[in-house]
């Protein structure tokens, strides 16, 4: 990234958004060096503008409380003792993520609760739509056509689906507060860039799902590997397939994706696609 581009999003996003970029912990307690914001000054680190990827961005829902007399890209990077974003930094060390942009769909609105946030906007829709329009903005400024959103919680996927799912393709991963096994959760992102590869793959060459014969193997693979009580989309009803919409079939198969991935099974979707010949997709 040129400094010049550096420059103008830490001014003007600097308060509310970060870089994925953290200084080590080595063997130090978690919350070690998280907030060294030096790492992010092309100054003293000349290699970070090398390592931004402004086409990948995290999204959170909001700050937990107010930072906004603090350095800018303090976001993301606390040090205070009970904060978990450390949790990220070891889940994206030595990734493909690592480097990335990270913001909060919802600005200027502190709150520790994300049950509060919610029915906030519920109240206040304008809000919402508000700060939709404020991240477009941001999107357009880092510059980039066809980001990876990642969106870190289901309140964050929630907000960002209902407004942008048609626009971009959205992944969801554990929010970082989530009790969770380090090794695990450091799993979900690994395996982001494989799954947005596979949904790129999927829209380029039109394919919307494999034929009625080979989408029930695939169907009955996935299903047998989530828990029971998760309804797992199945546009295979054989009196209706035909008449439904290029459209629908498609957005079926990508929910169907996203649900494997979620439960670690991606691996087998990929290769259960790659297997079939084109003559044998939609």
């Amino acid at each position: 990234m040129k400094f010049e581009k550096f420059k103008f999003l830490k001014e003007k996003y600097g308060q509310v958004a970060s870089w994925a970029i953290w200084s080590r912990q080595g063997n130090n307690p978690p919350m070690f060096n998280m907030g060294d914001l030096t790492i992010l000054d092309p100054q003293q680190n000349p290699d970070v503008l090398s390592e931004l990827k402004p086409d990948i961005v995290f999204v959170g829902l909001n700050v937990s409380r107010n930072i906004g007399d603090l350095e800018p890209f303090s976001n993301f990077h606390p040090n205070y003792h009970n904060a978990q974003d450390y949790k990220l930094r070891n889940a994206l060390y030595h990734t493909e993520l690592w480097g990335g942009y990270i913001t909060d769909i919802i600005k200027d609105y502190p709150e520790l609760h994300g049950q509060n946030v919610m029915s906030f906007l519920n109240d206040n829709p304008d809000v919402e739509r508000k700060n939709i329009e404020t991240f477009r903005e941001e999107l357009k400024d880092l510059g980039t056509e066809n980001p990876t959103i990642i969106a870190l919680g289901n309140d964050a996927y929630k907000i960002l689906t209902r407004n942008l799912e048609d626009t971009f393709t959205i992944v969801k991963v554990t929010h970082y507060s989530a009790y969770i096994n380090p090794q695990k959760y450091r799993e979900e992102f690994e395996s982001i860039p494989h799954l947005v590869n596979l949904i790129n793959y999927i829209k380029k060459k039109n394919i919307v799902c494999p034929m009625p014969m080979y989408w029930d193997d695939l169907y009955m693979d996935i299903k047998n590997n989530i828990p029971s009580e998760i309804d797992l989309p199945m546009p295979l009803i054989l009196a209706v397939w035909h008449e439904a919409s290029h459209e629908q079939k498609k957005e079926s198969f990508i929910e169907q994706i996203l649900i494997a991935h979620k439960y670690g099974l991606i691996q087998r979707v990929s290769y259960f696609i790659m297997q079939l010949k084109d003559d044998e997709l939609f």
